[in-house]
């Protein structure tokens, strides 16, 4: 599962869209076409422009529900529609500040609602500005206005806003009132069950892992992590089960089943690198007149990384890379289980197309010793 996909799993319950490209020429449906020919017989019908938005965005034609979004601001400034899917287009064009203008308007047009506030705290949390993140996501809360289920993964989304925040107590204090209400919820156990761990809790993690993964649930991570818990536990048969298992899933765990089997022979696993960083979160976007990347790396195997870094790779639309950034990142010495932020800005350039981020370390030693 993973923090990151985690979150991304609760980002999709609140994000209405997937990817933008604003080179993408507008071959529109039959029927998309049909709807444009109706609304340019009448043009003040909010319905209508509604109507063509609403299909625009769900056949990809990004640009074009951006386009119309913005003509039905026009008639109708106070109708929130078009501010919302304004907003997602400009998002997921990168310009983010452009969507925290339009996320604004639905604040100030309706109040009262979800909509706008837990939109902008979406933004704050890819910033990485987690306390304006926890203000707008309590606002988004406090509308009431939607399921249990979304109320549940809002309080996770609110819970990973704390923790980033550095307020350990907050996070596990909301994760505990989402278990109470939903003792068997997926996204709760995994991260009470990772924080645990991180913390170097492993006999509280390894009960929550072991109920989550009761579930047969359909992901490594669970498993990786509760091989990891296991092991630091001393239990190396259970862990090596627990590798086993998440192996089933990504073949490379495999190894980490194998150092554990030797450990009783007092074997020494040479020239073995179990150190793993990687990408957990990865957010770009456009601010005025520069381009940001920033991110969460995190080392999920069993070795310190040493000299860690991460490598930013810019490409134009014909996947060449324009510009390279090398970002240090700290702490130096990235212990198992530990994670750490990475930021690199540099001007904006409408040649930017796509960003790569590639973690790059060398392992503290050339031997595990696993006695």
């Amino acid at each position: 599962m993973g923090t990151a996909k985690i979150i991304t799993a609760t980002l999709i319950l609140i994000s209405l869209f997937s990817s933008f490209s604003c080179s993408r020429k507008p071959e529109y449906t039959p029927h998309i076409r049909e709807l444009m020919a109706v609304l340019e017989q009448d043009p003040e019908n909010n319905m209508l422009y509604e109507e063509v938005i609403k299909e625009l965005y769900d056949k990809g034609f990004y640009k074009g529900a951006l386009e119309y979004s913005e003509k039905l601001i026009q008639l109708d400034e106070h109708l929130i529609f078009g501010y919302l899917y304004a907003g997602v287009c400009y998002e997921q064009a990168g310009r983010w500040d452009k969507a925290e203008e339009y996320y604004k308007k639905i604040c100030e047009e309706q109040p009262e609602t979800a909509e706008g506030y837990y939109r902008l705290a979406v933004l704050d949390y890819k910033k990485g500005r987690y306390a304006d993140c926890i203000k707008n996501t309590k606002k988004a809360i406090a509308s009431g206005s939607q399921d249990a289920l979304w109320y549940l993964q809002m309080m996770i989304f609110l819970a990973e806003s704390y923790y980033y925040n550095k307020d350990l107590d907050g996070a596990y204090y909301i994760l505990e009132k989402v278990l109470d209400l939903d003792p068997f919820n997926e996204d709760a156990l995994y991260c009470f069950g990772l924080w645990k761990l991180r913390e170097g809790k492993y006999r509280e993690s390894i009960g929550l892992f072991e109920k989550l993964v009761s579930q047969n649930t359909q992901n490594m991570y669970p498993y990786l992590r509760l091989g990891k818990a296991y092991y630091h536990s001393k239990e190396g048969a259970l862990a090596e089960k627990a590798f086993i298992d998440a192996s089933r899933f990504d073949s490379t765990i495999g190894i980490l089943a194998e150092i554990v089997h030797v450990e009783d022979f007092g074997s020494v696993y040479k020239d073995v690198n179990t150190a793993t960083v990687k990408v957990i979160e990865k957010y770009s976007y456009r601010e005025g007149d520069r381009y940001y990347v920033r991110g969460i790396v995190e080392n999920i195997g069993l070795e310190v990384a040493k000299w860690v870094n991460v490598v930013v790779r810019f490409y134009d639309k014909n996947n060449k890379v324009i510009l390279q950034e090398n970002c240090e990142i700290s702490p130096r010495n990235l212990r198992p289980e530990q994670y750490t932020f990475f930021s690199v800005d540099i001007p904006n350039s409408d040649d930017i197309y796509d960003v790569k981020v590639e973690p790059n370390w060398h392992k503290r030693s050339s031997s595990i010793y696993l006695k």
